[in-house]
């Protein structure tokens, strides 16, 4: 027998002065302590002072007999627990069910047995000793496990509040709920560690007097707590020494803790807490240490955050200072391109006009020294400008269907007269593997390999050059898809110090510092090289030995390239030149530099057609008023009207409606791709950069006059832009001439109303209903082929399901500006 048992104390409830004389000298002889009750009303009254561990009930008893009495003991909340045992003279079954039913947890008959009577009254003590370990167990398992929940919770609250004091009120209520307590407050040490600034206050049931934002100075317990770095408390407060530091009019404290929040062993502020009742321990010490740290967390988080929210600012301020530098940048190289580019189309043009009047031999090379000069100022020229893009990140790559094979060899073309005259070698060698159709951009690979190509070309002095391609062999595990083509162009040349060789990649950075001069060159070919490879997927690289010839390689991903689709471009692209006469065609050309306008005058003279020349965009709507023209060569710079105004115009009817789709073709010194966008933007039909290559111009005037129905009778159909509208989208589906008009009809009625309702739900910011109409406006767009227009809708739509609000306004304009282009294009078109 256990202490715990020994000291157990039992009720012995009996009217027989024998029965209770022998059951007490029984029990105390194993050590149990007694009381004596003679019925059930006099028990009643004494378990309410006692509270004995076991009960021994005799049943017939005077009064209120044992099963009344046990019936009792259960309905109450202080004695329902304590087991009882029935003393009976009776064995009848009823009689004990009947006492079960009451309450009784064993019996024992009379006469008594001791063995019987002691084996049954220690079962039960220890049946109640153990079921009182267990729920203590298990009291202690739930406060462990609502300690944890809310650690856990503080956990979160750190993770989810950004600002401190809403992460620190929810961690202070979290505190105040687990230990119990009902008044308290959040304070941070003052910059002079002085004072106590009050972040917020919980009076609890008992009001407080004392203003929360009037600093408190660290004095008293919560100076302790400051010093130590540890959780302090005081449960006896108003008898304390520390009561006289607290300031008139605070809330009354029976008992206080401070838990200090210690950042890099330095304590930065307090978490007050006070009133628990019974008071504060040192489980309750260590428990609120831990929702101490917690807060600490949250205040470094804080600081972090607003540190790094100025740090995002000073970045967000660099990032637009850059933008303007670059912006600023841009301009100034759109600026120069224009003002190199303008006299250099006279210049070049010139030249040719020149060398086809047939000069002296002597005159003729000099004028080839000029064009080429002039030449090589526009390659320098196209390098910064091409370099100032993919700086910008304005650079946009093709993705389009092209004979691979087809452009190694017309790369070895280009450079095959000029190593023919230098007396090198140059071969192109292929590897069977190496794919003949391919998609990517063709334009910047061969732009590439014209480069290395060329820097081959100036460093070699013999020997000759060899350019190679083949499949790069790739891992099963690499993350690049489509094939990757490895390039490369070795020369026999003059090599690369080993120390140098990192430098070429590099912006404005030559081999050696004498190279610019002897051989010519920005340093930028390169740079741009390194640039183009890594949009394109790969890389590049450079082997190179001093005297011995360089290497450069570079790879690039492309995809499965489709022959039909080569074969059709290729198709529309070379179209049989009739043997016949070009018709002699009408032209205004709107220019106002007096040396172009003479210029493009006599080419175009000479091609057979009749040119008047406009000064400016006001001249030229006046000159379209006054007689017809079969085409317009627009300068985009001019003063009174610009080349876009007066285009716009132009397609508005100013001119006259059978002007509306006269051709337009920008001439600009602009080479930036903004400048081609805003062209057709303002309804140009093509663009044409200057310096315009003249020789040229009879295949840009082919190309453009097709369009015009006052030149060809077999196209009555005005250009539509690819931009806006595939006019081939529905002759896919059915070539059928009335089916198309009636399509575009239908779509005109049907979009026309819904453009109108999506409209309204833009302007009221209705995020549903734009959604709906977005979505309902795509579907036909795509139908008729209105690309521009569906990829807006597209993104519309998705700027709505995404709640994107800043976005709606500006996709919808460019939707709605788009549309009604369209939507003029097809209503000319179901009319034919």
């Amino acid at each position: 027998m256990d202490e715990q048992e020994k000291s157990s104390h039992i009720l012995i409830v009996d009217d027989t002065p024998e029965n209770i004389q022998l059951l007490g000298m029984i029990l105390k002889k194993e050590g149990y302590r007694t009381t004596v009750a003679l019925d059930g009303l006099q028990a009643i009254k004494i378990i309410d002072k006692i509270s004995p561990d076991l009960i021994l009930l005799d049943v017939m008893m005077p009064v209120m007999d044992g099963f009344d009495t046990c019936r009792y003991l259960k309905t109450d909340d202080k004695t329902k627990n304590i087991p009882i045992i029935f003393l009976t003279a009776k064995s009848d079954k009823e009689d004990i069910v009947r006492g079960f039913e009451a309450g009784a947890v064993d019996y024992v008959t009379k006469p008594f047995q001791k063995e019987e009577l002691l084996a049954r009254v220690k079962t039960h003590l220890k049946l109640k000793y153990s079921e009182k370990a267990l729920q203590k167990a298990l009291e202690k398992s739930r406060r462990r496990a609502d300690k944890i929940s809310a650690l856990l919770a503080c956990s979160k609250a750190v993770l989810e509040y950004r600002n401190f004091e809403d992460a620190a009120k929810k961690i202070f209520y979290i505190c105040s709920e687990i230990i119990g307590t009902t008044a308290g407050y959040v304070a941070l040490l003052s910059e002079e560690k002085e004072k106590n600034e009050v972040l917020f206050l919980e009076e609890g049931d008992r009001p407080c007097k004392v203003d929360p934002e009037l600093p408190m100075p660290v004095r008293g317990l919560r100076a302790e707590a400051y010093r130590s770095s540890q959780p302090v408390y005081e449960n006896n407060f108003s008898n304390s020494k520390w009561v006289k530091y607290l300031p008139q009019g605070h809330v009354i404290l029976d008992n206080v803790m401070f838990v200090p929040l210690v950042i890099e062993g330095e304590t930065v502020g307090v978490i007050g807490i006070a009133n628990k009742p019974g008071g504060f321990n040192d489980d309750d010490a260590c428990l609120a240490s831990a929702f101490g740290e917690y807060a600490a967390i949250s205040l470094v988080n804080a600081k972090n955050m607003e540190a790094l929210k100025e740090s995002e600012k000073e970045c967000w301020i660099a990032k637009d200072d850059a933008e303007k530098a670059n912006l600023a940048k841009s301009e100034f190289l759109a600026r120069m391109s224009h003002e190199i580019r303008t006299p250099m189309n006279a210049i070049i043009g010139m030249t040719d006009l020149t060398l086809q009047s047939d000069p002296s031999p002597e005159h003729r090379e000099n004028l080839r020294t000029v064009k080429e000069s002039a030449r090589h100022l526009l390659d320098i020229l196209n390098d910064i400008l091409d370099f100032s893009k993919i700086e910008a990140g304005r650079l946009e790559l093709e993705h389009k269907d092209f004979d691979l094979d087809d452009l190694l060899r017309s790369v070895i073309r280009t450079f095959k007269v000029q190593t023919d005259k230098k007396g090198l070698f140059l071969k192109l060698e292929q590897a069977e593997n190496l794919p003949k159709y391919v998609k990517g951009d063709p334009v910047r690979i061969r732009q590439i390999l014209v480069n290395l190509i060329g820097n081959a070309f100036k460093f070699t002095k013999s020997g000759g050059i060899t350019m190679k391609a083949s499949v790069r062999e790739t891992s099963e595990t690499s993350e690049t898809s489509g094939i990757s083509i490895l390039f490369s162009v070795t020369d026999t040349g003059i090599g690369i110090p080993k120390d140098r060789q990192d430098a070429v990649f590099e912006s404005f950075s030559q081999a050696a510092c004498s190279i610019s001069g002897k051989y010519g060159g920005t340093g930028l070919g390169l740079s741009i090289c390194r640039q183009l490879t890594g949009l394109l997927g790969g890389q590049i690289w450079i082997q190179s030995e001093l005297g011995e010839g360089s290497t450069f390689f570079f790879t690039a991903v492309f995809q499965p390239g489709d022959k039909s689709r080569i074969l059709a471009d290729s198709k529309e692209e070379n179209h049989p030149i009739p043997d016949s006469p070009e018709p002699s065609l009408k032209v205004l050309l709107a220019e106002d530099n007096p040396v172009n306008a003479l210029l493009a005058t006599s080419f175009l003279t000479r091609l057979g057609h009749t040119a008047v020349t406009a000064a400016d965009g006001k001249e030229a709507l006046e000159a379209l008023k006054r007689e017809p023209f079969e085409l317009i060569f627009m300068d985009v710079e001019m003063p009174v009207m610009d080349g876009l105004e007066a285009t716009l115009r132009i397609r508005d009817g100013e001119a006259g409606d059978e002007n509306r789709h006269i051709p337009v073709i920008a001439m600009t010194a602009h080479a930036l791709t903004e400048f081609r966008e805003k062209c057709e933007s303002a309804g140009m039909n093509d663009f044409v950069t200057k310096p315009v290559d003249f020789n040229n111009l009879n295949t840009i005037i082919r190309r453009n006059i097709s369009i015009s129905p006052t030149v060809s009778e077999s196209r009555t159909e005005p250009e539509k832009k690819p931009l806006l509208l595939d006019k081939n989208r529905l002759r896919r589906l059915r070539d059928d001439d009335a089916f198309i008009r009636k399509m575009y009809g239908i779509f005109n009625e049907s979009v026309r109303n819904i453009a109108e309702k999506l409209r309204q739900s833009v302007i009221s910011n209705d995020i549903k209903d734009i959604l709906f109409h977005a979505h309902s406006i795509k579907s036909p767009c795509g139908t008729i082929g209105a690309e521009s227009c569906h990829d807006l809708a597209e993104q519309l739509e998705k700027a709505a399901r995404n709640g994107d609000s800043d976005q709606i306004k500006p996709i919808f304009e460019k939707l709605e500006h788009d549309l009604l282009k369209v939507m003029s294009l097809t209503s000319e078109l179901s009319k034919i």
